[in-house]
């Protein structure tokens, strides 16, 4: 097995983790919009709308 450069090392690591935190952002959002849907009892067309918002964000 060939040996990797510390600097692409480096680089790799900062993606994974860049990528790793849009998606835990994203899931989050995710669950605060179904537990504030769930209780405020919001027309699901409202809920949908607002996933797409934060989508959008991302």
């Amino acid at each position: 097995m060939p040996e990797l450069h510390p600097e692409y090392l480096n680089k790799l690591a900062s993606q994974v983790i860049m990528t790793s935190s849009l998606l835990s952002g994203f899931s989050i959002a995710e669950m605060l919009n179904i537990l504030v849907n769930k209780y405020e009892k919001k027309p699901p067309t409202l809920y949908l709308k607002s996933q797409q918002l934060h989508l959008l964000h991302f």
